[in-house]
């Protein structure tokens, strides 16, 4: 299965770069409106976000676990220490769940079942992003990005419930006035230092994986128009495929993009996993199911009988998901060289 997925990559790979000059100019138009929308959406909406989250959880990670375990511990059935992810996954936007996630397994503060697990539902949209990119970007309401956030939250916090680990966690969690009084994190100068560096890395990583997809879902969706392109477009570039969903925007297309997140928010976890030597196959496998259920809840309040194209191409994605599970499921080979 590994080698059917590997040939087909390198046909993929060649099938693109051979289009790029027959399409240069949709590929140029690509990159020119997306480095407008990196530095109009993107990185107004997200980088103050990933880098308090990660000045947070630099500075006082051990602290927001204490705090907020006692919640979030026993819901998910994961330890303590990871009680962190969640709760800056949540508030700082992609990637940052999935980043908090890694360096906890580095520290040897959760296991790799759970870092590979925690960014099924704590690797979240960004509120800000979700609220005014989206909600008051492309809905034209910050209502509506108020609501399809909740939806996104809501279909992400039951994904990590349907997919809790059995058994039952023995780490206990650390008293709050433990954690206080023991708290001693050096000098917040070098903290700062470190999460202006991160941020500014992860920024770049995200704003070049942004053109990158971009590019592709415009070489693939060049005259495409209509909800179900639109999704398309979103199942490779999240981003370009919610600015797709033209004048009257779908409720449910929308929840249903930002449950899958798009290949580009998987790579960005990839690349950060594989320095770990994690694999991204569980979380890809759980935000296919996240899509599934953020979509049946936004069809809640709509007319499920327009959407049954949407339901088909769904369908195709989870199928797809499966089969190729075992080709992303070995993390001993990143195919990200590090030098």
């Amino acid at each position: 299965m590994k080698k059917f997925a590997d040939r087909l990559y390198i046909f993929l790979i060649l099938f693109l770069t051979l289009m790029l000059p027959v399409k240069s100019a949709v590929s140029s138009e690509a990159v020119k409106s997306g480095i407008e929308i990196c530095f109009s959406v993107l990185i107004p909406s997200l980088f103050p976000f990933i880098f308090f989250s990660s000045l947070l959880s630099c500075y006082a990670g051990s602290v927001i676990s204490a705090l907020f375990s006692g919640l979030i511990s026993p819901v998910f059935n994961i330890s303590p220490a990871a009680a962190s992810s969640v709760v800056l996954g949540t508030l700082g936007g992609f990637p940052t769940g999935a980043a908090v996630a890694s360096e906890l397994y580095s520290e040897k503060k959760i296991t790799k079942s759970e870092a590979e697990l925690l960014p099924v539902f704590s690797n979240n949209a960004g509120i800000m992003f979700v609220l005014f990119a989206v909600g008051e970007g492309v809905f034209k309401s910050v209502r509506t990005g108020a609501a399809l956030y909740s939806v996104h939250l809501l279909s992400s916090l039951i994904t990590g419930i349907l997919m809790r680990p059995g058994g039952k966690c023995t780490q206990k969690k650390e008293p709050v006035k433990k954690a206080l009084s023991s708290f001693s994190p050096g000098p917040i100068y070098r903290a700062f230092s470190k999460c202006i560096f991160s941020s500014v890395r992860s920024m770049a990583a995200i704003c070049a994986n942004f053109l990158v997809w971009r590019t592709v879902s415009f070489i693939l969706f060049s005259n495409a128009e209509g909800t179900l392109f639109a999704v398309g477009k979103g199942l490779l570039e999240m981003t370009g495929g919610l600015f797709s969903l033209g004048s009257a925007p779908s409720f449910p297309a929308a929840a249903l993009i930002l449950g899958f997140n798009g290949l580009c928010i998987h790579m960005q976890t990839a690349s950060v996993f594989f320095s770990s030597g994690l694999s991204p196959a569980k979380c890809i496998l759980g935000k296919c199911i996240s899509a599934a259920v953020s979509f049946a809840l936004a069809l809640a309040v709509c007319d499920i009988s327009a959407y049954f194209p949407v339901l088909f191409l769904l369908a195709a994605v989870l199928t797809g998901a499966v089969l190729l599970k075992k080709g992303f499921g070995s993390a001993t080979q990143s195919p990200f060289p590090v030098k």
